[in-house]
């Protein structure tokens, strides 16, 4: 009997929340070729969207923290095999580990969760028996180092496309989007989708707002669409920055972008830009990526990992305003064609059928 434990994957649109969407995926399909019994118990969630569970050993228990743990410990007890999505659910493996000493247990870590420094239960869990998989070698190189983690205990388990994902769109949905953001047809267009929160400003948007003057100074015309759910006062502050830099004409706040909608925006952009300091996979690189948009992204955090050694984007210092400005000039002016050709290599890395057997393989 195999138990995955995760925190939250609907209603939310992290890089997490989206790899428990697709880990549900899978373990729901594995479950109808094997005579393996999978359970998948939530904390947060009530409820799973059927379209990526609809198996009957689902339980969520809605924010009830005392149940899920109970709960979870109890099942735990005759699980073969325990899954845990999210290093803040330390406590329920250590239990285990003590009732059920001969029962698999792996940990996946993600990116920022792990970085810093971390409680007494959680650098107990990372020392356990425990296997731990991450999904970049960043946030791998960052257990071995920062954590004293044996390099042996760490598996690098790859990040994936929403098993959902297709970037085939009917192509006048590109003009319908230029003509709602009032973009002039021969304008090129940088994007960025990101959460846009104060505590969010290490994507680097802010950085990439900086270098559009410079763009424009260079006889590019260019804008620049800006997306994802904002806050009041960050929305305020863009706009404040955007008035410093001279490009507040030049700069679109959609907010929030549905799932559906999302390939077509990729295809509308030139270039995908967020040169981020804090991102432990970037799941919408691969996004723009797998539907031919070439990509900037920074090279000091797990973004490496996405770009499959920069063939199809660059990377560069999230510092350096040159660096980026370079980047984003040589991507404007070869325009797709360069990684038109080489955006299958996207899904042979991250599509959902190899995520579907590493999956199985655990």
């Amino acid at each position: 009997m195999f138990l995955f434990l995760y925190l939250k994957a609907f209603g939310g649109t992290g890089g997490i929340e989206k790899f428990n969407r697709a880990m549900m995926k899978a373990l729901e399909n594995r479950e109808s070729q094997s005579k393996e019994n999978i359970f998948i118990y939530s904390a947060y969630d009530h409820l799973p969207d059927i379209h990526y569970y609809s198996g009957k050993h689902y339980k969520g228990f809605s924010i009830r923290k005392i149940q899920f743990t109970f709960k979870s410990i109890l099942k735990g007890l005759s699980a073969d095999t325990l899954l845990i999505s999210h290093i803040n659910l330390a406590f329920i493996p250590l239990v285990l580990q003590i009732l059920n000493p001969r029962q698999k247990q792996i940990l996946i870590t993600h990116g920022i969760e792990v970085w810093g420094e971390l409680s007494w239960l959680k650098r107990k869990l990372l020392h356990s028996k425990i296997e731990i998989l991450s999904v970049s070698n960043y946030t791998r190189n960052i257990l071995l180092s920062k954590h004293q983690i044996p390099a042996e205990k760490v598996s690098i388990f790859r990040n994936t496309l929403d098993p959902f994902f297709n970037p085939e769109i009917n192509p006048n949905s590109i003009l319908s989007l230029r003509t709602a953001y009032n973009i002039p047809p021969d304008a090129k267009i940088l994007m960025t989708i990101a959460r846009l929160k104060n505590y969010e400003q290490a994507k680097g948007y802010d950085k990439v707002i900086r270098i559009l003057g410079d763009l424009i100074q260079k006889n590019i015309n260019v804008y620049y669409i800006l997306a994802g759910k904002y806050s009041e006062d960050e929305h305020a502050r863009i706009l404040r920055l955007a008035t410093e830099c001279k490009v507040e004409n030049r700069i679109i706040l959609p907010g929030f972008i549905q799932d559906k909608d999302m390939p077509a925006h990729y295809k509308l952009a030139d270039l995908f830009i967020m040169p981020s300091t804090k991102e432990g996979f970037g799941i919408v690189f691969i996004e723009s990526m797998a539907c031919g948009t070439p990509v900037v992204a920074g090279n000091k955090d797990g973004s490496p990992d996405t770009l499959l050694h920069e063939s199809l984007g660059s990377l560069v210092d999230p510092d350096d305003h040159e660096q980026i400005l370079t980047a984003a000039l040589y991507w404007l002016e070869r325009g797709k064609a360069e990684v038109a050709n080489s955006s299958h290599l996207v899904w042979d890395s991250f599509g959902f059928e190899k995520f579907k057997q590493h999956v199985y393989q655990l």
